[in-house]
């Protein structure tokens, strides 16, 4: 198993938040659940020899800490992304959580352009759960 960062990757989309969570707050009683959709908003880049290039093959969750109004870290994405066609700089010390779609579901042909989500936060387990499907 390697590390993200070693990794060439280029962003098919802008960065998405899937969960907040007030540290400060109580914890609540009750599962915190979420759900949405996530758009390809890159186009893709030219396929390669390889196949799959320009695809989206998975998903990456980390997660990023408000320590104040003016003081952020990150277990993820170093800087924002530029643009598609540049590559994505992960933190080297943290590690990320990566959902991979199977080869049929890869987003990135005309018709696969979508991704649904649902995050769910057990609190009494402090599980954390994600479920994706292509559309």
């Amino acid at each position: 198993m390697h590390p993200l960062w070693e990794y060439p990757a280029h962003p098919r989309s802008k960065v998405y938040t899937l969960m907040n969570f007030d540290l400060i707050a109580p914890v609540p009683s009750t599962p915190i659940r979420v759900g949405g959709v996530l758009e390809l908003t890159h186009p893709p880049l030219p396929s390669s020899s390889r196949g799959g290039e320009g695809r989206c093959n998975g998903v990456v969750l980390w997660m990023d800490y408000q320590l104040t109004d003016q003081i952020t870290t990150t277990t993820g994405l170093m800087t924002a992304p530029g643009g598609p066609n540049e590559r994505l700089c992960w933190d080297s010390t943290s590690k990320q959580a990566v959902h991979f779609l199977s080869p049929d579901s890869a987003l990135g042909t005309s018709h696969l352009h979508k991704l649904n989500y649902v995050s769910e936060f057990n609190t009494t387990s402090g599980e954390l759960r994600f479920s994706f499907t292509a559309s």
